[in-house]
């Protein structure tokens, strides 16, 4: 037994020492921790102390407490401008984002209004009513029987104020006052008209620019300016409608004219339809 607890002497030395140093070295690890805390904990009250100095307008006492300010300074301004930057990408990336939006309900809005025929509905009310105060009377009364048959029952024309000229054209259309105001504009090489339509509470309602042929009956081209929507926007397509029908019935009398001038000129009654 003896032989054998000498025998292992050495091998539990060996385990004691490396177990010691062990020990040891662990101390002096949570020594250096200890002392590496301290060391930041007063390098930091000495930052503070020196960043309220130099808030206080107070004279740094080394050159290096200087160069520290000056360094801090720098940190803080890279940080807000990374911050800033930061926002501004977020900014723009939302900007970009209402912009595609607003674009594309806008294209949808003056789709719609040019499918819908509103430039041309505009033009032809104005072209049909801005010479209505130089007319006879008579002319006026066959005038608001034609223009009543689109539901306009009353006009007033005036010449617009200011350049370009133009008219401003008062009228009620299905017990509603609207104005439309046109302004002539003529360059050198294009001309166009543009019309405005503003309800009674001096509202526009809707903007648009038609260039017409040289006969003024059809239009080369058209664009939608500004739109508002509002109930405004289905009296003017009940109006397109009863244009459409009213040019229809025109087309169909004109077709019919020359069966006229034969009944006149062989004097033949046509047969009243059976009932």
């Amino acid at each position: 037994m003896t032989e054998f607890v000498v025998s292992m002497r050495p091998g539990l030395t060996l385990t004691l020492l490396a177990l010691a140093l062990a020990v040891l070295l662990g101390i002096a690890l949570w020594f250096d921790n200890v002392r590496a805390k301290q060391r930041a904990q007063r390098k930091a009250t000495e930052r503070q102390r020196l960043r309220e100095r130099a808030q206080a307008g107070l004279p740094m006492e080394k050159t290096s407490d200087m160069e520290f300010i000056w360094s801090d300074a720098m940190r803080s301004m890279e940080s807000l401008q990374d911050q800033l930057k930061e926002n501004l990408r977020s900014l723009e990336n939302k900007l970009k984002d209402e912009r595609q939006e607003v674009e594309m309900k806008v294209e949808t809005l003056k789709s719609l209004a040019r499918t819908n025929r509103l430039p041309l509905t505009l033009y032809e009310i104005y072209e049909g009513l801005r010479h209505f105060n130089r007319k006879n009377e008579e002319a006026q009364a066959a005038d608001m029987v034609w223009h009543g048959k689109i539901g306009i029952t009353q006009v007033d024309v005036v010449d617009a104020i200011g350049d370009p000229p133009g008219y401003e054209i008062f009228f009620i259309m299905d017990d509603e006052s609207y104005l439309l105001v046109g302004r002539h504009h003529r360059y050198s090489r294009t001309s166009f008209i543009e019309l405005s339509l503003v309800d009674r509470d001096n509202s526009k309602l809707a903007t648009v620019r038609v260039r017409p042929d040289a006969d003024g009956r059809s239009l080369l081209a058209d664009a939608v300016i500004t739109i508002r929507s509002g109930p405004w926007i289905q009296a003017m397509l009940s109006c397109r409608a009863k244009m459409d029908v009213r040019a229809q019935e025109v087309n169909l009398l004109a077709a019919h004219a020359d069966v006229e001038r034969l009944k006149e000129n062989f004097q033949i009654q046509a047969t009243p339809p059976s009932p």
